[in-house]
């Protein structure tokens, strides 16, 4: 009985801890100003202090994503697949193309790293937008879902959302 629920603690507990944890490490370190400092700079705030990042922190925040991402992308995966999609690679996500439903109302839904959708191709704006919202995954994990319904309805509509305004609406297809 207990361990279920250490489970979901640690489920909606890590996105946060990560985030204290990353925060504490970039602050201290960020006065040193060394590889771990501007590293953590780049995953908590996406950039690095004093210019541009380094070539290993620009070809390590994509794996840091995935890493962080992971919890929520392979069950995602596998709920496109089981609902008669092809999986493809766009960008950093992963896209599952021609769902027969599964995806609820709307044309394309982000979870973690990867985009469900009934469509046979993403253009590019849409892709972009989608992406911002796997960057919303990985900021806020689980708590992804509750805040983002949290703010439909506080905001009355999608076109007023603070996910969806933050992605671009045009991009994602809304009527302005």
């Amino acid at each position: 009985m207990a361990g279920w629920k250490l489970k979901a603690a640690l489920l909606f507990l890590w996105p946060a801890v990560g985030l204290a944890w990353l925060a504490w490490i970039a602050t201290r370190a960020a006065l040193a100003r060394n590889a771990t400092g501007t590293f953590a700079l780049v995953s908590v705030a996406g950039f690095s202090v004093g210019g541009g990042a380094p070539a290993y922190v620009e070809t390590s925040a994509p794996i840091v994503r995935a890493v962080v991402l992971a919890p929520f992308t392979g069950p995602a995966v596998a709920w496109g697949l089981a609902h008669g999609g092809e999986i493809h690679c766009q960008g950093s996500m992963i896209v599952i193309t021609g769902m027969s439903g599964g995806h609820g109302p709307r044309s394309a839904v982000t979870v973690g790293q990867v985009i469900l959708t009934s469509r046979v191709a993403l253009d590019d704006p849409l892709l972009a937008h989608e992406t911002v919202h796997g960057d919303q995954w990985a900021f806020l994990g689980v708590l992804t879902p509750p805040l983002y319904y949290l703010s439909d309805v506080i905001a009355g509509g999608s076109e007023r959302n603070i996910f969806e305004v933050a992605a671009g609406l045009e991009d994602g297809g809304y009527e302005l």
